[in-house]
């Protein structure tokens, strides 16, 4: 479904929303199209689709909420989310509270812009690693030698409470990953044609198991404190995963991979 079809359908201006410039009346609007359709209709990748093309926080359109995100999403990801207050934020931004009120309209708000905030950075590097690439599976290794560093720059105590203080935003951030799976199944099976990928799996299924898998583990987060052991549980699934669809000349580009980076 396009982006513009749904808000055909819906009745959605979209000059209208281009012309929102305060991040409350963005959420406003948002909020009154989505009480007439509910999360289930809508389906969340519709949801993200519309955070992420039209972009919530792109749609500010400041250099300062820009300058917040980035702030706030370190400061949350070092000491977590409630030990970070709205006057910290603020503060490490050099502006008002009531500046920060205009920008953002509550925490709630705030943590769900700095992950998609911080969803659609690592996107833009996926982006970017894709096309410096040799192959899909070189790609590939590489974004998650990026999704590796950044998690280990993540405290266990963000997961922890973001589990605890806003449940609904972490099944969401769970929904949206699972729900690429397909998307995730069409970039693997660019890798068939390189040679990299065997061409007898279904990549759409396998896919969408090891998306499953991820979003159990990516729960584990939310509840372990043992945050090192959870991330060699998602070491161990990723490369199971690949080594399960690689040929001999994948598994010999996996292969060095793990070595060079000491996995």
């Amino acid at each position: 479904m396009q982006i513009y079809h749904f808000f055909y359908d819906n009745k959605i201006s979209v000059t209208r929303f281009y012309k929102i410039r305060q991040p409350l009346e963005i959420y406003n609007y948002l909020t009154v199209i989505f009480t007439n359709k509910t999360m289930k209709t809508l389906g969340v990748s519709i949801v993200f689709s519309l955070t992420l093309q039209l972009g919530i926080y792109l749609s500010m359109a400041s250099n300062l909420t820009d300058t917040i995100l980035e702030k706030a999403s370190v400061l949350m990801d070092k000491y977590g989310i409630s030990s970070v207050t709205m006057d910290d934020i603020a503060k490490e931004c050099h502006i008002s509270k009531r500046t920060l009120y205009e920008q953002i309209p509550d925490k709630r708000t705030l943590v769900w812009y700095c992950i998609l905030f911080d969803r659609q950075r690592k996107q833009n590097e996926a982006i970017n690693l894709i096309s410096e690439s040799p192959s899909t599976l070189d790609a590939l290794l590489h974004i998650y030698r990026h999704m590796r560093i950044t998690l280990t720059e993540t405290s266990s105590i963000f997961f922890k409470d973001l589990h605890r203080l806003y449940p609904d935003l972490e099944k969401k951030c769970r929904d949206m990953h699972r729900e690429r799976a397909q998307e995730f199944g069409t970039f693997l099976s660019k890798g068939i044609s390189e040679g990299m990928f065997r061409s007898d799996i279904d990549l759409n299924l396998a896919a969408e198991v090891f998306m499953v898998q991820s979003v159990s583990i990516m729960k584990e987060l939310g509840v372990s404190s043992k945050l090192l052991a959870v991330k060699k549980m998602i070491d161990t699934a990723f490369v199971i995963f690949l080594r399960g669809l690689a040929t001999q000349k994948g598994l010999e580009v996996i292969d060095n991979f793990l070595k060079e980076n000491n996995i």
